[in-house]
């Protein structure tokens, strides 16, 4: 097999920028792999090669290919991803053996959503084909108008899209969507604004909604401080849940006051912020600022023009106009064939659109929402809502019963047979779980923290935060409900308890702090805290930009702490001791870190980064090798010396046991020789084993499973075989 590799992977730039057409005339090339370089032509005499499977082309600056790309019928992989794209071939048509076309990070006019799958060529194509017959811009992007209660949200929103103010405005319960035309560059932009509820309760329902193709107005009270406006927290959120997504900070109700805050700080620090724009909407100031703001960033947004099939705008439209809070995705199918959209390909593609772009919610893949797979937004934010900010919920303190439920829920929005729905959505996004017979809120419990007993004989440990969503939590409770110890869990906190072993996990929103306390034996408070910790690790990877510290205290002083992973690192170099900041004694590492993770599992999990080419394949045995290799004992690292002086007691042990072998022959016959000197070599290898593990050379069940073996032989009366 030919298969020829540039050197681009392994430098910052390949050199080669034009690609002969000799090169596909080679009779056996089956891959063609120049990913890295800094191609700008492909030759368009390309013949038919007809072995050659793979073409990778990724990372080079193609402004065009030719479209005899496309006609080689043996082709299986192309790359052609993080190149410069505009226009693919007019040409173009499926190659039939292709099973993977990568095309993303180009500037296509191909929505990302398209994109986001090389391994289905056929929706590529199918897109390509519709979009040809008859297409549209799509002109459309999402504003979410976010930040603390009573600020003027509503009241921002009312002046940009209607022109007028109401003093009286009344408080957002919930999400309110309004449908706004903004003149961007000569067209008009339609614009989905949603208007966030700002109080505390609704912050974990955000993650229903951030999606792309969105711009962020923060709106915060001009007359308050950064404190009251927990302008860095929204700033957070926003950046952990948006991935990117441009953010417009307004200051409101600055009729008598400027807006005093730390502009380049803020700026340096989150560099989505676009702008920073005072505001009055009882004076009408500001207002227009925001406009020209709003239309310069979303003219800017990736993605707002791309071109769709006209047959999705003409679907799109019927769904809008539709009076109809759900709707089946049996009907949604049929709606789509109706109007052309016969492939499921195609018909996945455009609810994913629909999705993103708030016109309709579809949790297509969760089979608890299997019923009902197209809802609108208000309705499943109403019903949401409606139990969240009920004054039955807060009576109840968040415990629920079904009777509860039907009466919270009691209209005809909301059917005795959609009500479940509701409560599965809620489980879906961790905002309740079911403990019969009733539902748990986190959110709704109480704050008063029970009395949970003494805790000053345990295991202590936390997680840092630069903010603390008040959502984190409570998805904790949920995610952890099982194990809460005789329904002792409040709005901040829990109790778990696990084989005999009990935890008290709190969060402290402004310390933005997560603390962890477990008590019993030390093999069982390592395993409920390791539980623990990987449940906060899964939370934490739902939104990109949040992560927290883990921090381990030191003995003898209660407000000192040392960053987790510092010690690991120190661990793995070699070092025996810390001295923590603000302290002048050493601190042995092993002994901060022994009631963490035992050493065998920290030297699994927290191996040194080694830098090594990018095309080499793992090594799983390298690995556990090198795991086993950065064991410790007490925090001392395995040493030449060891090893000689290990070598020299087993050369020693073999030694004796084989002159004693020869002196027993003579004494008590050769048989029971034989039988004393394999004990002998037992007892060796035992006391080797047990050596091995308390140096951190081999782990636990090896060094058991290594006895065992030995003592087998010898109760299976292979003790003979010692000669």
């Amino acid at each position: 097999m030919a298969r020829l590799i540039n050197t681009g992977h392994h430098h910052r730039y390949g050199e080669i920028t034009n690609l002969p057409s000799w090169l596909f005339k080679i009779p056996e090339l089956e891959w063609l792999d120049f990913a890295g370089n800094q191609i700008t032509h492909i030759p368009h005499t390309i013949s038919n090669p007809t072995k050659l499977r793979g073409l990778i082309l990724s990372g080079n600056r193609l402004s065009n290919v030719p479209g005899e790309m496309f006609t080689i019928d043996s082709l299986e992989v192309l790359a052609l991803d993080h190149n410069a794209l505009e226009t693919l071939p007019e040409t173009l048509s499926n190659v039939p053996r292709l099973s993977y076309l990568s095309l993303n990070d180009n500037p296509l006019l191909i929505p990302p959503e398209i994109l986001s799958n090389p391994t289905d060529p056929g929706a590529i194509w199918d897109y390509i084909v519709r979009t040809r017959e008859a297409r549209r811009p799509l002109d459309e992007a999402k504003l979410l108008v976010v930040g603390e209660g009573a600020v003027g949200k509503s009241s921002i929103i009312r002046r940009l899209t209607r022109s007028n103010f109401d003093p009286d405005e009344r408080k957002t319960e919930g999400i309110e969507v309004t449908r706004w035309g903004l003149p961007v560059d000569g067209n008009d932009i339609a614009v989905n604004v949603w208007d966030f509820g700002g109080q505390e309760i609704m912050h974990a329902t955000h993650q229903f909604f951030l999606t792309r193709r969105s711009v962020y107005l923060l709106v915060v009270d001009a007359r308050q401080g950064e404190e009251q406006n927990r302008i860095e927290y929204w700033l957070k959120l926003i950046q952990g849940f948006s991935g990117g997504s441009p953010v417009i900070l307004v200051g409101n109700k600055c009729e008598n006051f400027g807006f005093d805050i730390d502009r380049r700080g803020l700026r340096g620090k989150y560099p989505d912020i676009v702008d920073i724009i005072e505001t009055s909407c009882l004076g009408n100031v500001g207002i227009d600022a925001v406009r020209r703001s709003l239309a310069q960033t979303i003219g800017n947004l990736a993605h707002v023009r791309d071109q769709l099939p006209s047959s999705f705008f003409t679907v799109k439209e019927h769904l809008e106009q539709l009076d109809v809070n759900y709707l089946p995705f049996a009907d949604y199918e049929r709606l789509c064939r109706e109007h052309g959209i016969n492939t499921t390909g195609a018909q996945e593609q455009l609810i994913g659109f629909l999705h993103d772009l708030g016109t309709v919610l579809c949790f297509r893949n969760d089979p608890r929402l299997s019923d009902t797979n197209i809802l609108s937004p208000s309705w499943v934010t109403g019903g949401v809502y409606r139990l969240l900010n009920s004054y039955l919920a807060a009576q109840l303190k968040g415990l629920l019963t079904w009777c509860a439920i039907d009466t919270i829920l009691d209209s005809d929005d909301y059917p005795p047979e959609k009500r479940q729905f509701i409560i599965e959505m809620m489980k879906k996004f961790e905002l309740c779980y079911e403990s019969d017979p009733v539902f748990l809120v986190p959110d709704l419990l109480t704050k008063e923290e029970p009395d949970t007993g003494s805790w000053e004989e345990s295991l202590r440990f936390a997680v840092r935060y630069d903010v603390l969503p008040s959502s984190i939590i409570g998805r904790l409770v949920v995610r952890m409900h099982r194990l809460i110890s005789k329904g002792t869990v409040w709005r901040t906190g829990m109790v778990l308890t696990m084989d005999e072993n009990r935890a008290l996990v709190k969060a402290d929103r402004e310390d933005a702090l997560l603390t962890i306390r477990v008590s019993g034996a030390p093999r069982g408070r390592r395993g409920l805290l390791t539980a623990i910790r990987a449940q906060l690790r899964a939370i934490e990877r739902t939104i990109p930009g949040l992560t927290g510290e883990e921090q381990v205290p030191v003995p003898g002083h209660p407000n000192v702490w040392v960053p987790y992973s510092h010690l690991l690192n120190l661990e793995s170099a070699g070092k025996e001791t810390v001295i923590p900041q603000g302290l002048v004694d050493e601190f042995r590492i092993s002994e901060l870190l022994d009631g963490i993770e035992a050493r065998t599992d920290r030297a699994r999990t927290h191996l040194p980064e080694v830098e090594q080419p990018t095309s080499q394949e793992p090594n799983p045995a390298a690995e556990t090798d090198a795991a086993v290799g950065a064991g410790r004992a007490d925090g001392v690292a395995w040493t030449p010396r060891n090893s000689l002086l290990f070598g020299s007691f087993l050369l020693v042990a073999i030694v004796v046991v084989t002159a004693a072998y020869i002196a027993a022959n003579k004494v008590i016959g050769q048989v029971a020789g034989a039988a004393a000197a394999a004990m002998a070599l037992v007892a060796v290898m035992v006391i080797a084993f047990v050596v091995l593990r308390t140096a951190g050379r081999v782990g636990e069940q090896t060094m058991l499973d290594g006895i065992n073996e030995a003592m087998s032989r010898i109760g299976n009366g292979q003790g003979g075989d010692a000669k």
